[in-house]
């Protein structure tokens, strides 16, 4: 345990570390880590979606190999079209890692369960964004490896939720947990 919490404090300042390094509103480094990437995500030609479970509890959530994927679910152009404007947009983003006019900055106390996940694939690259509708955080992976490399230090999408989850509850309309998401946290 006390090692956990160890790795987790120097993830912390980590993050707040390369956050210093960004500015607010840059949303090409700050959630896909380069302008590149962010180019892939915006030319993407192929999207699709995962519900993901975690394999084991005591897995570890930042990784992708920690969940096993259900069945892709075809993305529709204009709900592609949706999620690129929610995703590139600085204002869908509360800027929690990018210190303020103060220098400070605020993170959530909890770790992702990620339910969904979003895959967008150009001619040989692929941008994948896994969701956690239990806090509020994403991550943004590059690769189709089994541990693809996380590139975001913005995680939060507490502005951008309600659409999140109208998108994901029209992909898996069968899914009861997805149908009993809540639009707005209480």
């Amino acid at each position: 345990m006390q090692r956990s919490a160890t790795l987790l404090l120097m993830a912390l300042v980590s993050a707040t570390a390369s956050a210093a390094q960004i500015k607010r509103g840059d949303t090409a480094t700050a959630v896909f880590g380069d302008e590149a990437t962010l180019k892939v995500f915006m030319s993407a030609t192929a999207i699709t979606a995962h519900r993901l479970h975690h394999r084991a509890r005591d897995a570890d959530e930042d990784l992708l190999s920690s969940y096993a994927r259900g069945s892709a679910a075809p993305v529709s152009t204009s709900q592609a079209s949706q999620l690129r404007k929610l995703f590139s947009n600085p204002r869908s983003y509360t800027w929690s890692h990018v210190p303020d006019e103060h220098g400070l900055v605020s993170q959530k106390a909890c770790l992702p369960d990620f339910g969904v996940l979003l895959t967008f694939r150009g001619a040989d690259h692929f941008i994948q964004i896994a969701l956690c509708f239990e806090c509020d955080l994403f991550a943004v992976f590059v690769g189709d490896s089994t541990d693809p490399r996380r590139v975001n230090k913005e995680e939060d999408f507490d502005l951008i939720r309600t659409q999140l989850i109208e998108i994901v509850r029209s992909l898996f309309p069968h899914d009861e947990q997805i149908q009993k998401l809540q639009l707005r946290k209480t």
